[in-house]
C-alpha cells in the first residue's frame, strides 16, 4: 500500500475518532442539562404552569409571570406584623443574594399590604423583588393556606409548595439534595 494512502487513512481515522468523542460529550452534556431541569422537587405541585398575575411592587413597576418565566424564581408569601413570617425573612436576608427570591406581601387591601412594607424591606435587605397584593388575590393565582409560604417556580414552569426553607443554591438535584423526590 503506497505510503500517501496509509497517511490519508491514518488522518480519516483521527477525524472521525475526534467526530465520534465531540458528539459523545455534546450528548453528555446536553442529558445533565436535562437531568438538571427535570429533576424531581420536593413539595407539593400547585401549577403546571406559571398561573397569570401582575402585582404591584414596591417602589418599582410590576411584577408579573411574565418575570419568573424561563428561569428558576423563589417566592416568598408573607405579611407585615406576622410573628411565624420572622423565620422567612431571615431566611430571604440570608438566601436573595445568591438565588432569585421575590417577597410577596400580603394584607386584605393593597393599603394594607403597604403598612411596615419599609420596615420589612429593611429586614429583606436590597437583593430581593418586593410586591404588594391581597390574601385573596394571592389564595386565587397560587392556593395559598398559610403563612409564611415558600413556592419554588422552576424553568419548566412548574409551580411547586416547599414545605422545608432550602438553601437557595437551588432547589434541585445536587444543588439542594434534600430536596430530591417529588411528594
Amino acid at each position: 500500500m503506497p505510503r500517501a494512502s496509509r497517511e490519508w487513512r491514518a488522518l480519516v481515522g483521527a477525524a472521525v475518532t475526534g467526530l465520534v468523542l465531540a458528539v459523545v460529550l455534546a450528548l453528555a452534556a446536553q442529558a445533565a442539562r436535562n437531568h438538571h431541569e427535570d429533576a424531581p422537587v420536593r413539595g407539593q405541585l400547585v401549577a403546571d404552569g406559571v398561573p397569570v398575575f401582575a402585582w404591584r411592587q414596591w417602589r418599582a413597576r410590576t411584577l408579573t409571570d411574565a418575570t419568573i418565566r424561563d428561569s428558576e424564581w423563589f417566592l416568598v408569601f408573607t405579611a407585615a406584623g406576622c410573628r411565624p413570617c420572622r423565620e422567612a425573612h431571615a431566611w430571604v436576608r440570608t438566601h436573595s443574594e445568591r438565588a432569585r427570591v421575590a417577597v410577596i406581601v400580603l394584607g386584605d387591601s393593597q393599603e394594607q399590604a403597604a403598612t411596615g412594607v419599609d420596615e420589612l424591606v429593611g429586614e429583606f435587605g436590597q437583593h430581593c423583588v418586593v410586591a404588594l397584593t391581597t390574601h385573596a388575590e394571592a389564595r386565587r393565582v397560587f392556593h395559598l393556606a398559610r403563612l409564611p409560604t415558600l413556592l419554588l417556580v422552576t424553568r419548566g414552569e412548574r409551580v411547586y409548595d416547599l414545605p422545608q426553607w432550602p438553601s437557595p443554591a437551588g432547589a434541585r438535584g445536587e444543588r439542594v439534595g434534600t430536596l430530591a423526590g417529588e411528594t
